[in-house]
């Protein structure tokens, strides 16, 4: 059987359509199933852990019999811990790790379908954070040009403050390096074109020509 696939974070920070949180749902309930899975693979690891160190405390409390320091009783208690260790190990993980899996891909199935069948409603969740994140990225961009400007008018500040005076010039006051330099233009080449900037979301076009193709595909029986 191939191993649960592991959840990816879900997409929409906070949904607020009726789809928005039933996906939210969805995958919350495929999540708590994959924790199941890693339960049952640290529940397996810890038994085999307890049941080496089961075996070396009995052949421990025996060396100890061996020399006055424990008891038959302490060999009875030794040998019971073994006995539960032993049973513990023996427990049927194997399936109960598939069981845990086969239940988490469904929950995963569950939370796709309900993805692909409600996607247009989805998409639109995305509408305000992928906004909010061009505001960011052009204010950034306005960020990067007001500090180059205030640390190019900071070292003009200083070859004027250092021009009457003897024994130094301009080439003791720091310059920008050559990548900051490219950065400045690249960014004000990405500034001229952000009226044209798209947000981060499936555009409209592919949403419609996708509604198309699901609405002519033959239905299954």
């Amino acid at each position: 059987m191939q191993p649960a696939m592991t959840p990816t974070n879900f997409p929409i920070l906070k949904p607020s359509t009726p789809a928005g949180k039933r996906a939210a749902e969805l995958h919350q309930a495929w999540v708590d199933q994959y924790a199941r899975v890693e339960q049952v693979d640290a529940d397996h690891r810890a038994s085999q852990d307890d049941l080496i160190s089961a075996e070396a405390a009995v052949q421990d409390t025996l060396s100890r019999r061996e020399l006055g320091d424990a008891d038959d009783a302490d060999v009875k208690a030794a040998e019971g811990a073994l006995a539960d260790a032993t049973a513990a190990s023996n427990a049927p993980r194997q399936e109960q790790a598939i069981a845990a899996g086969q239940a988490a891909e469904r929950r995963r199935a569950e939370y796709e379908a309900f993805v692909n069948d409600n996607l247009d409603e989805l998409v639109t969740e995305l509408d305000a954070d992928a906004k909010a994140a061009v505001d960011a990225l052009v204010k950034g961009a306005e960020a990067f040009l007001a500090g180059f400007d205030a640390y190019q008018s900071c070292r003009e500040s200083g070859q004027a403050l250092i021009s009457p005076a003897q024994l130094i010039d301009g080439q003791s006051i720091p310059v920008l390096e050559g990548a900051v330099i490219e950065a400045k233009a690249v960014v004000e080449r990405f500034l001229e074109d952000r009226k044209g900037m798209n947000v981060p979301v499936p555009e409209e076009r592919f949403l419609r020509w996708r509604r198309s193709q699901l609405a002519d595909a033959p239905q299954g029986g």
